[in-house]
């Protein structure tokens, strides 16, 4: 005896209802975040804060739906989708055109390397190899222990890279700055997170600052104010009183997309931004999972 059923032709205008509608609540969700929250209040809700922090990755969801709402005809669910992939593709646009690689005749390059060894990390060896194929002229560490520090040190000047008095590192901090030219650690205010030195260049001082600033992602909007204060206050009493060239690096826990650092490139140049190419996200260690 034949059984009929018709539920599974009913489900499918649901399905499609449902989609659609989800579809809908996402585009305005972006929308509203991107145009609007993120001026106001900005980073101190937690949805900004994420959606900062994974931005371009919206794209792989806003161009199948674009997709999908043209072929169905949905002009008007189409041109809310079109809104943030343009905004979100143009914003990023100048890191994927090709960059001025010329000095001026006066310039002078650096090659500077920001790592978080992460201070968990076991196999200084491992550690030290992505380092020394890097070859920086600067580098700036964090999370770096003061045992693995030792054990970092002699490695580097075992591969003749660096100089015993090319090194400035702080116990109290976990942070450490390396450098194939003389290295003067200057005393800073008192900041957990920052570590200040003078390199003797060729062209003449640069100063060095190397950071670790409070993740925030995650965690209450009194500790974004923190963070956001903390860093306004190195831009104003320290890094825009101290003549000649100054390089600010490390571990932000921050894209170039947060309020935060809005206030970070109105007083310095990104320099990957300048000279970089692609997003620009943590470069992974050819040498694989590092424990």
């Amino acid at each position: 005896m034949p059984i009929h059923t018709t539920a599974p032709k009913a489900s499918i205008p649901l399905l499609s209802t449902t989609f659609w509608v989800g579809s809908w609540v996402f585009s305005v969700t972006i929308l509203l975040t991107l145009f609007v929250l993120r001026w106001w209040p900005g980073d101190r809700l937690i949805v900004v804060r994420m959606f900062n922090y994974t931005m371009p990755w919206f794209l792989v969801a806003l161009l199948p739906l674009i997709c999908l709402a043209g072929g169905a005809g949905r002009k008007w669910l189409l041109l809310t989708l079109l809104a943030p992939t343009l905004y979100i593709i143009f914003s990023n646009l100048p890191l994927f055109l090709p960059k001025n690689q010329s000095l001026p005749p006066s310039g002078f390059e650096l090659k500077v390397m920001s790592y978080n060894v992460w201070s968990h990390s076991k196999d200084m060896s491992a550690l030290a190899e992505v380092i020394i194929q890097a070859n920086p002229d600067i580098l700036l560490i964090q999370e770096l222990v003061p045992k693995k520090h030792s054990q970092l040190e002699l490695l580097l000047l075992e591969a003749h890279k660096m100089d015993e008095e090319h090194f400035a590192y702080d116990p109290m901090t976990f942070l450490g700055i390396y450098s194939i030219y003389p290295i003067t650690t200057i005393p800073i205010k008192t900041r957990s997170s920052v570590q200040k030195s003078v390199i003797q260049t060729p062209a003449g001082p640069v100063t060095i600052y190397n950071v670790h600033f409070l993740r925030t992602v995650l965690r209450r909007s009194h500790n974004w104010q923190r963070l956001h204060d903390e860093i306004n206050d190195l831009l104003l009493d320290e890094i825009s009183t101290t003549s000649g060239p100054v390089i600010l690096g490390g571990d932000f826990n921050m894209t170039d997309q947060t309020q935060t650092y809005r206030n970070i490139s109105k007083v310095l140049k990104n320099a990957h931004w300048e000279a970089g190419s692609g997003f620009g996200f943590t470069f992974p260690s050819t040498s694989g999972k590092i424990k």
